[in-house]
């Protein structure tokens, strides 16, 4: 395993399975693109929004924290026009945590919706 990433880890009797934080983020990108009225993660995090934060962006779009317990999720992205904020934030919860949930057996206690701007046809 690289150094340098964080993992999740679960120790077994006949070994340990590692999910690095990057397959998590790889999760909780998909089930984000993949909710109704998404039209994609943020592009550029590097600005004024990655400086506000200390903790570790491993996807573009995607934030990770871990806690003792849970995971914090923090999801940046663009909506399609035409669809309730409020709405496509709340769907956006829901999949990702249930997503992380199924996917690495982790419980997202919270997921942090940030729109970043409304995708409009040209």
């Amino acid at each position: 395993m690289a150094e340098l990433k964080d993992y999740i880890t679960y120790p077994e009797d006949k070994g340990s399975i590692h999910i690095s934080d990057e397959v998590v983020a790889k999760i909780a990108a998909r089930a984000a693109e993949d909710t109704e009225g998404v039209a994609g993660l943020a592009a550029n995090m590097s600005g004024e929004i990655s400086r506000m934060f200390s903790k570790k962006a491993t996807k573009q779009g995607i934030r990770i924290d871990k806690g003792e317990n849970d995971l914090t999720v923090d999801v940046f992205l663009l909506a399609k026009p035409g669809y309730s904020l409020q709405e496509v934030g709340e769907n956006v919860q829901k999949n990702v945590a249930a997503a992380i949930e199924s996917g690495t057996g982790q419980f997202a206690g919270r997921v942090n919706v940030n729109f970043c701007g409304i995708a409009f046809d040209h």
